[in-house]
Formats: structure tokens, sequence, C-alpha cells
């Protein structure tokens, strides 16, 4: 058996590191951990100050470099385009940083926080793989100590909620067929006030499959509310966590089969088409299928 005087070199490289950062700024701190690409922009807001202030007493939630670089190209954006704004490059910023010191006890699943931007953010702490994440994005390194807050590091740039549910799926014109179908169905208010749900929202090419079907449905409200409800489930699920297993829904009658197959993921036989668009009470992800319970495919071929 080891004995436990053999760990004290090890104890003593742990607690040298952990001073180390403990005696610097968070500014420095970042520099310590190559950040370049955070630094540079935290630079160009102008919140460098507020990062090497020593009584700052702040949670920073810190994309790597690569994670900036990728979210920036998803949205076709460089850094420059970042720097040309530098009131918009604080406001986005200053949703990464939460006042207070907040370890990841701190962090439990679905807490709300209050950001220095003045706008929420969403915090999961998913059991099954033990993962955090903020908004959707992973926390790589956590509980990152220093003289003046505490940084997690993190796999994407954070961005605002969109509004709720409801909203995000009204301002997207590539789900105003399921807009329709969600008005048609009275369900507007359930997808506003519900907090927290996810939702798997068929886009407009999912429903195009279905032909004049839709329209029939349109006319069977009642019908129609039970499958959509079918496509929501209770709590924030983001793509992190997603793994195969059985899901409750809303519909309440059937559960949605989940299966992670590593590079794509499916619910019953949709694969998801865009994943973890945040919204003020959940999640909104884009299936290219309509769901459909087995518990009502007698009624939808009697329509």
């Amino acid at each position: 058996m080891m004995s436990w005087l053999s760990l004290l070199p090890l104890l003593a490289v742990v607690l040298s590191a952990q001073a180390v950062y403990v005696d610097i700024t968070m500014l420095e701190a970042l520099q310590k951990l190559r950040a370049d690409t955070l630094i540079d922009l935290v630079k160009a807001a102008g919140l460098d100050t507020t990062l090497e202030d020593p009584a700052a007493n702040l949670t920073l939630f810190a994309p790597t470099n690569r994670a900036i670089q990728y979210g920036l190209r998803n949205l076709n954006l460089d850094e420059d385009d970042l720097k040309k704004n530098p009131d918009e490059l604080k406001k986005i910023l200053l949703y990464h940083v939460v006042p207070g010191r907040h370890t990841t006890t701190d962090l439990t699943n679905e807490r709300i926080f209050n950001t220095a931007s003045g706008q929420q953010l969403r915090i999961n702490h998913y059991i099954s793989s033990n993962g955090y994440y903020a908004d959707g994005a992973r926390l790589l390194s956590r509980n990152i100590e220093t003289k003046n807050g505490v940084i997690h590091t993190v796999g994407g740039i954070l961005f605002p909620f969109e509004g709720n549910v409801y909203e995000v799926i009204s301002n997207n014109t590539d789900l105003s067929t399921l807009k329709a179908a969600i008005d048609a169905a009275g369900l507007a208010p359930v997808l506003m006030d519900q907090n927290p749900i996810t939702i798997f929202c068929p886009n407009n090419g999912a429903f195009t499959k279905l032909g004049g079907l839709v329209q029939k449905l349109l006319a069977n409200p009642g019908l129609l509310k039970e499958i959509l409800l079918y496509h929501v489930i209770p709590g924030s699920l983001y793509r992190g966590d997603f793994h195969d297993v059985s899901l409750h829904t809303f519909e309440e009658k059937d559960r949605i089969e989940m299966d992670h197959h590593g590079s794509y993921d499916e619910v019953d036989d949709a694969r998801f088409i865009k994943y973890d668009i945040s919204a003020s009470n959940g999640v909104v992800h884009k299936l290219n299928n309509v769901l459909v319970p087995d518990s009502l495919m007698d009624q939808i071929k009697n329509l």
C-alpha cells in the first residue's frame, strides 16, 4: 500500500501551483494559461483594468483560444470584426463574468446567475457525465483560484438568451411552420411560462415531408397539441449530456428514445440539424423530422 508520505511531493506541487495563481490577478492568470485571444479582446474592450483590480472578486467563464476562433468562424466573423465595436464587445465579454467567487460547489444544475452585463446565464451539472456547462458550453479547467476571482475555462463563446423558447422559435424563419402549429394548438403560453424545458423543433423541411397531413393537423388542434407536447421535455438538456436514454415528455403517454452515436444524435427517427439554442426558460434543438408518438398513430392515420 502506498504510504501517505509518498504523496507529499505531489501534494507540494499541487499546492505550489495553486499558490502561484492565488498570488496573481485574473489577467495575469490568463496570461499563464496562454489565453492570448481572450486577453487581446479584453484589452480591446477596456476590461483589462477590471481583471487586474485586486478587489474585483469575480468569476470568469473564459473561452479558450480555439473556442473563440471556432465560434467566430461559425458566425462568419473574426476578432477584428469584434474590435470594430468596443461597446458591443464589452457587453459580450461581461456576459462571461459573474460577480462573486463561484467554484463548482456553487454551480448546481439549472442555476441561473446574473452576469456583469445584466443578463442571465444558465449553469448545468449533468450527473451522467459529471460535466459542468454554462449555456451549453462545457467547463474545461475548473476552479482556477486567483487573487481577485475564480476562472473556469469553457469550450465556447457564451451568448445571451434570445428570449423565451416561444420567442426563439418565432424569430427563426426555418421554424415558421412549427410556430403556426404552436399557435393553432394554443401552446404559446406553455412555451413561454414553463421553466426549464427542452424542445425538439422540426424545421420547415420536416413538416414539408408530411404533405397534406399538415393542414389536417392544423384543423385538429387537440391532436396537434398532443403531438407537439411530445417534442417537449422537462429540464434544459444540452448536447453535452446527450446519451442513450428514454425521455419523459409533456405528452406523458409516450417516451422519446434518444440515441447518441458519437458523430451524430437521433431522437426516435429524427436527426439533429442544429443544437443548443439557449432561451431564458430552456433550450431549443432543430430536427429534420416531426416526431410522432406511438399512442397517437391510429388517430393520425384516420384523419
